[in-house]
């Protein structure tokens, strides 16, 4: 649902404009940190890995 707001000055919105309006930004921040969480999770495995890889190629005899 996409919906375009245009506040004026001389323009109070209704209750139920003001609520919808959160909750858009609600599911757009939720849908953002979600993104965000994945990212983050990637880059960490990411990390893991290379530091694992790094770790064995100093030490060859441990497997």
């Amino acid at each position: 649902m996409q919906i375009q707001y245009k506040f004026l000055s001389d323009y109070e919105p209704t209750d139920e404009q003001l609520h919808l309006l959160m909750q858009e930004v609600a599911a757009e921040v939720k849908r953002k940190a979600r993104k965000s969480d994945e990212k983050f999770l990637e880059e960490l495995q990411q990390l893991v890995r290379a530091t694992q890889k790094h770790w064995l190629s100093l030490n060859p005899d441990v497997k």
